[in-house]
């Protein structure tokens, strides 16, 4: 259990301006030494790096809490959504699409809006993947089954049908 903060903390009773710069640059992760020069020079507060680090505690380690708890949701409506669409997704492309989405969504910069949006484009993307893959394999048996009938006409023009020719034509079917 954290200690209870001084009533004069030097670094909680920073002006409203002085105080809400602190804790964004706190959330930038701008280094505690760095800090302590900037509070010394604009804000002519020393502190220490004790101080500093239970101001974080008090200040950003909740707004930290609430974007991860914020992120874990949306990146879990993403993931419902993907598993909802028609393309069919394996267990660990849901498991990295949820992994992209949570770190997406754990940049305080990025709103929910433009990350729905990216989602979106990347389950197109995957459906058109999946149609190109379709395409190509109804391709390939069109293919296939034009060969067969040349390969038909071709014998139909020989003089008949052997055994033979009609068991690798049933083969070369069988595989369509």
């Amino acid at each position: 259990m954290s200690r209870k903060p001084r009533s004069d903390s030097k670094l909680d009773n920073l002006a409203d301006h002085h105080h809400a710069e602190l804790v964004a640059r706190l959330l930038r992760n701008e280094k505690y030494e760095d800090l302590l020069t900037w509070l010394a020079v604009e804000c002519a507060v020393s502190s220490s790096l004790s101080a500093l680090s239970g101001f974080f505690s008090r200040h950003c380690a909740p707004v930290l809490k609430e974007r991860r708890q914020l992120a874990v949701l949306r990146a879990q409506e993403f993931t419902k959504a993907a598993e909802q669409s028609p393309v069919d997704w394996d267990a660990a492309a849901m498991e990295r699409l949820n992994e992209i989405f949570f770190n997406l969504l754990l940049e305080p910069d990025v709103d929910a809006a433009t990350a729905k949006r990216f989602g979106d484009m990347l389950l197109k993307d995957k459906a058109l993947s999946m149609d190109s893959r379709k395409l190509k394999l109804l391709e390939e048996k069109a293919n296939k089954l034009e060969m067969a009938k040349k390969d038909l006409e071709d014998r139909k023009e020989q003089g008949g049908l052997t055994d033979e020719t009609l068991a690798q034509i049933e083969r070369t079917l069988g595989m369509l």
